[in-house]
């Protein structure tokens, strides 16, 4: 195996947080306070938990060496990388190191990591935790036991997309209060949008909250103008220092606008697979 150019594959995505903000420059950042596995809720229909099963998905993004988004930290820090070795006999799955010390670093520190993949059109998703680094092949990589569970949504309906870091989309709607909000715009599917901001006071939003009057804009793809059922509310950060995620599934969205959407999330799709 030829581990030099596998390492050299490895990509960082971006030098800047999801959310907006500069990298911390002191790696050693405390984990964040959420937990990636709420980010999963309610996707019980798609869950694998049998070791086989496991197994079976982790082996497949191995042999196919399918490229893997690796979210994790406090910092939305996110990476794209290789799985190199599902072993069956201590339950341990290898990847590749990221591109620089600083995303090496962060990523040891961090308490979880959501990994998500997209083999033959398929979306699959797990969360790791405990990694180390090792050598396999002669050459460092990570190191983490076997996630709990693997998430595989076939389905389209399900399948979320995320939207682009650098230029982030954005989604303006119209608050309970009657004032108007931005939120940067997370991912999005045919049934729903995930929100990102650090207001502090989005803090009091409850689920079934009406975002009215909402337009998702998506820059040269178009924008959709529809109203937001809020699903969860979570805080992935710190009390002082939030970042939540909100849920969101479209209300009453038009046949239209969904075709629409459909065109966009394609689009978005084809674009990151071209990456």
């Amino acid at each position: 195996m030829q581990r030099n150019q596998q390492i050299m594959s490895t990509m960082l995505v971006h030098s800047k947080s999801d959310y907006g903000n500069s990298l911390q420059q002191d790696p050693d950042h405390e984990p964040e306070s959420g937990s990636f596995a709420d980010l999963l809720a309610g996707l019980d229909d798609y869950r694998l938990t049998h070791p086989k099963e496991i197994y079976a998905e982790l082996r497949q993004l191995a042999t196919r060496a399918d490229f893997v988004s690796i979210s994790f930290g406090q910092n939305g820090l996110r990476i794209v990388s290789r799985l190199l070795y599902a072993c069956p006999e201590e339950e341990q799955v290898y990847y590749d190191l990221a591109s620089t010390p600083f995303e090496n670093t962060a990523l040891l520190a961090s308490r979880e990591q959501l990994f998500s993949a997209t083999p033959n059109g398929v979306h699959v998703q797990f969360v790791c935790a405990d990694v180390t680094q090792r050598m396999f092949d002669g050459a460092p990589a990570f190191c983490c036991p076997y996630p709990a569970a693997v998430y595989r949504m076939q389905r389209r309906e399900n399948f979320r997309i995320e939207t682009p870091v650098a230029r982030p989309f954005m989604c303006h709607a119209m608050l309970p209060d009657g004032s108007r909000f931005s939120f940067e715009l997370a991912d999005i599917s045919v049934t729903g949008v995930r929100l990102r901001s650090a207001e502090p006071r989005l803090e009091m939003l409850k689920p079934g909250t009406l975002f009215s009057d909402a337009v998702i804009d998506c820059q040269n793809l178009g924008s959709i103008a529809t109203d937001l059922r809020v699903a969860f509310v979570r805080n992935m950060r710190t009390e002082t220092h939030p970042l939540y995620q909100i849920g969101c599934r479209f209300d009453n969205l038009q046949p239209r606008r969904e075709n629409e959407l459909q065109r966009m999330i394609t689009t978005l799709e084809l674009r990151r697979n071209r990456r």
